[in-house]
């Protein structure tokens, strides 16, 4: 039987795990999306700020709430995970998914006449 050494092993192994987390990072830095998604659960805001923030909120969703659409925008992660569709993609699926199940917080814009009061308070 032969000497085993295990001088170079685990620096080897170190280097490996330092490369793999640092082309992680490059990766979910391009899976963020655009702009967060605001969704509201128990009374709690939460931003759903990248695929794999999304993946991780669908994986918790309740087995028995799982419809196409809950299909829809885990297929649409993953996919974006892979490679095979654009993040943005990934992101219209899941606010799809928010908006059908009544979780998405939407920001209300201005209404036209707050605008005009307001453009009429600061000329006066």
């Amino acid at each position: 039987m032969t000497g085993l050494t295990f001088g170079s092993e685990p620096k080897a192994i170190l280097a490996t795990s330092n490369n793999w987390r640092r082309f992680r990072e490059e990766e979910m830095g391009r899976l963020q999306f655009f702009a967060p998604v605001r969704i509201r659960m128990d009374g709690t805001i939460r931003e759903i700020a990248s695929v794999e923030d999304a993946l991780a909120f669908l994986n918790k969703w309740p087995a028995s709430r799982r419809g196409p659409v809950f299909g829809c925008a885990l297929n649409s992660c993953n996919a974006a995970t892979a490679g095979q569709v654009k993040v943005e993609h990934a992101r219209q699926a899941f606010t799809s998914f928010a908006r059908i199940t009544g979780i998405l917080v939407t920001l209300r814009p201005l209404t036209d006449s707050a605008s005009t009061a307001e453009a009429g308070a600061t000329r006066n």
